[in-house]
This record gives C-alpha cells, structure tokens and sequence, in this order.
C-alpha cells in the first residue's frame, strides 16, 4: 500500500476524483439552465402565439358573389363590332370575342347577318377560319330579313360565299359537327343551386337579348344589376313600345313558326300581352322555345355558347316571362295542376330532389286530361301549388289558342320538390 492516506490532499486520486466532481457539478447546472431556457421559451411563445391569433368563425363564409353582367357594355360591344364588321376592319372584332365568345353569333336589330355572314360575303378567308375557330361559333347561324334585306332571311354562310374556296371550307362544317360542338344532350332540369343563380343573374339567353336589342326592350332607361328590374322594365316599356317589339320578334321567328304574324297583329297593349301568352299556346313555337331555355343548363353560367338558332328565340322568351311575372290580368293559381308526357320520365325524378325548370311549362288542372295523353307508357307530373310564390302557374285559359282545356303556365325559374314517386305519377311541389 502507498504512504498516502486516501484523505491526504497531497493524494493525488483524491485532487484527481475533486476535479471530476466539479466537471460533472458544472456539466449539471448547464443542463439544468438550458431546459429551464427551453421551457421558458416555450412557454412565452405558447402565449402570445395564442394572443396574437385571431378567433375562428365558425361559420362558413358565402362564396363571392358572381360580376355582375354588364348589360351596358356588351351592348356597346355589339355596336362596335358590327360597326367594324360593315367596314371589313376585324381588329376590334378580335378584342371583343377574345374576352366574350358568346357575343359571335347574335344578330342585332336592323342587321341581317352575323359576324361569319360578314366575312363570308367579303371573300375575308382569314377572318372566317378565325372566326370558326372559336367553339362557340355557329357554322349553320341563319340570317333574319330586315327593312333592307327583306328577302335575305334563312340564310347559312355558306350559302353567300362567292370565293369557291371559302364556300368548301364551311361546307365541311356538318350540322352534326355543330350538334357535337355545341352539345346535344337531353335536359329534363338544372340543380337547384344552378338554377336559382340563373334566376337571381338573370338567364344568359334572355341577358342576351336585352344587350342585343337594349334600345327596342329598354329604350334609355337606366340599366340595372339586378334581371328582375330590367324584367319590370321590359314590361313597361313593351305598354308603350308594343308595336316595334311585335316586329323584333316576328323578324326573329322569321321561318319558325308562320302563323305568328296573324297572332300579333294587334292594335293594343292588352291584345299584345295576350298574343303574347297565345302564341305560346299555338302549333309547336313553344318545343323550340323550352329546348332554347333548357339548353342553358349544359353551360356554366360565365360559359354559355348559345347557338343561333336559340338566340332568335331570346325577345320572345323574353317578353313571355314579363307578360308572366307583371301583367296583373294573368292571376296566379294555388290548386293542384298536372302535366302529361306521353313517354315516362319518371327515372329522372327522385324523392326529396329540388331543382330547377328553366323552360316554361304548361298544364292543366284536369287530371283525366292528362291521364289520357301520357296514355299507358307516359308518366303525369302532380304538383302542388298551395306555397305562395313568385312562380305559381298563371292562369292562361281565356288567352289560350285551346280555351276549352284549362291551362296555366309556369315562368321560366320555376322551382320544385319532388315529393313521391310511384314509376308512373311524380309528386311535385312548387316552391
């Protein structure tokens, strides 16, 4: 055993083991003051993390409402580019489509063609391939007679070409192409959700035949953003204005429907709004109406590409769901009303589906009547009209080309539940 007591300080293990110690005692403190940091730290930004956020709504909010159409400027926009189109100059043309192809096929009041008639009859190759290049460019639009043109009504681009090659580019446009471009499929309804944006908006058919025709429908009255006050305007300026909007639309009807002059050859306001709801009532101007409104329904509202065809139907449509909406005689009906169709439908209805008719609808409140035309294999709509509503059908009866059967129509909008369905009568509701 060495002399050194294990106590001594002259032991060398022991001054040895006293500096371990104290490395290990430091080491420990350091420990300690750096959790205490980390905790504090922690602890202070736990806190005004928390102050600073701020306090979620629990409530979802409403998505942003849609622009509102600027009636006013397309309307300026149509003027400008047939302007451009008469002079042959294209540039402000391009600008315009670029931003609203919806405008290509419309026709004006006072014009006899569309934009593609134009480039057509000016040999401009250029502008008639740009022009169908555009997928809501109608190959097949048809001319309306005017004033100048009388005789020009029913006319497709191609049949005014004169430059050889023009003419067999736009022969190569089938009308089965156009039915695929512009989309051919059946619509029974739209959603709820789309439908009432439609209602509140305005239905892009009938905004278009307001820019289109503004001074005829709406003279200088201040236009407005909301389609229900230009609606109400429409119909006041129609007391006073009957004559010229019974010539719009017989001009746009041109090939249509032929009695349809001898109906709206009125010498009164009254006899108009009435030759108004008759028309509607008479031969088959009524399918082509519906399936132009219906057809709404396979656009986005901000993506509707009507064809020509539809839009010569918009200052028809237009001016039935005023004379509906705001002619006092027309009274609203609150019994039940049916609808016969002679092929069932019902697989479309399902129970608790709302939705949307965008078209106008036609019925009766004799339901042995529509029984009998569903016949065995049809289906019958029942619907119930006690809710009190803007839509309620109208009672049309004394202005119907059928006084005898009872009948009431329901505005375009008009909006539904569906409340029963046994494979052959669907329970509806209007809301």
């Amino acid at each position: 055993m060495s002399g050194y007591s294990w106590f001594s300080e002259t032991n060398p293990l022991l001054s040895q083991e006293i500096r371990r110690r104290k490395y290990q005692s430091k080491q420990i403190v350091a420990a300690i003051s750096c959790l205490v940091l980390i905790v504090t730290f922690t602890i202070v930004a736990v806190y005004f993390g928390t102050k600073t956020d701020k306090k979620v709504d629990p409530t979802p909010r409403p998505r942003p409402r849609l622009p509102g159409y600027d009636l006013q400027k397309d309307h300026a926009d149509i003027i400008s580019m047939f302007s451009g189109a008469r002079k042959g100059n294209y540039k402000k043309i391009w600008t315009v489509l670029t931003k609203k192809p919806y405008l290509i096929n419309v026709i004006p009041r006072d014009e006899s063609y569309a934009l593609l008639h134009y480039a057509t009859r000016q040999n401009n190759s250029m502008a008639v391939h740009k022009l169908v290049n555009y997928n809501s460019c109608d190959v097949k639009v048809q001319s309306v007679p005017n004033a100048k043109n009388k005789h020009q009504g029913g006319k497709i681009p191609e049949q005014l070409a004169l430059d050889k090659n023009i003419k067999k580019f736009l022969h190569n446009f089938t009308e089965k192409m156009m039915q695929e471009r512009f989309g051919s499929k059946t619509v029974f309804y739209t959603t709820k959700a789309k439908g009432e944006k439609f209602n509140k908006y305005g239905p892009p058919l009938l905004l278009l035949a307001l820019s289109t025709f503004k001074k005829t429908f709406l003279g200088k009255t201040k236009t407005s953003s909301k389609f229900q006050s230009l609606l109400n305007c429409t119909f006041q300026s129609a007391s006073k204005n009957f004559k010229n909007i019974s010539n719009l639309i017989l001009v746009n009807l041109y090939d249509f429907d032929n009695g349809t002059a001898d109906i709206l050859n009125v010498t009164s306001k009254t006899d108009f709004f009435a030759s108004i709801v008759k028309l509607y009532t008479s031969r088959t101007l009524y399918v082509n109406v519906n399936t132009a409104l219906k057809r709404q329904a396979l656009f986005d509202y901000k993506k509707y590409r009507p064809r020509g065809r539809a839009l010569r139907f918009g200052p028809y449509a237009l001016m039935l769901q005023a004379v509906l909406m705001y002619w006092t005689d027309l009274k609203p009906y609150d019994g039940v009303t049916y609808r016969g169709f002679q092929v069932n439908v019902t697989n479309q209805y399902h129970v608790k589906t709302k939705f949307v008719y965008l078209n106008f609808m036609v019925t009766t409140d004799n339901e042995t009547r529509a029984d009998e035309y569903a016949g065995a294999h049809g289906s019958i709509l029942v619907i119930s009209n006690t809710r009190h509503c803007h839509v309620q059908p109208r009672d049309i009866t004394r202005y119907s080309y059928y006084p005898n059967d009872r009948q009431y129509l329901y505005p375009s909008g008009s909006e539904f539940v569906v409340t029963a369905n046994d494979g052959r009568n669907v329970n509806l509701s209007c809301i």
